[in-house]
């Protein structure tokens, strides 16, 4: 259970990075003055500079089970509650108005977005499924990579 937590904090960082990232446009990427340079570290799992809808997937795998705190397969709503307050206070530390990142993806990877059956949690397949949209948010110029150009249009 431990290791879960800390892989659950780990993650979080991840997701923070993602969407403190994506507001990064203007020449700031995290201080390297590369937009979106924080997501492409983050999940770009090859470290070609490109982010792919296999790597998006890998990531949200690894997301999914650091949440998944009963190993059932599923992310009840009791469970996004931690998903969502980790992903919270890690935009909130990174500097990240939640209200301000509704359109850059963040949206989708809430509960409602997730939970494609309506039956009040996310399955595995569910999470892994939503990959695709939660992608196609970031590609923005639907090349089918996500690189640093992607978030020029944010």
């Amino acid at each position: 259970m431990k290791t879960k937590i800390i892989s659950a904090l780990i993650i979080s960082t991840l997701l923070a990075t993602s969407a403190s990232s994506a507001l990064a446009a203007g020449g700031q990427g995290g201080g390297s003055g590369v937009p979106g340079q924080n997501f492409i570290n983050s999940w770009d799992v090859n470290e070609d500079g490109r982010v792919t809808l296999e790597e998006i997937k890998e990531k949200r795998d690894e997301v999914f089970y650091s949440f998944d705190s009963n190993e059932d397969n599923y992310i009840s709503a009791e469970e996004y509650v931690y998903f969502d307050e980790a992903r919270a206070n890690d935009m909130a530390s990174k500097g990240v108005n939640a209200a301000n990142y509704q359109n850059k993806g963040a949206n989708l990877m809430t509960l409602e977005a997730n939970d494609i059956d309506g039956d009040g949690r996310v399955s595995r397949e569910e999470f892994i499924e939503k990959a695709a949209s939660f992608f196609a948010a970031k590609d923005t110029n639907s090349d089918g990579v996500i690189t640093s150009e992607d978030f020029k249009r944010y």
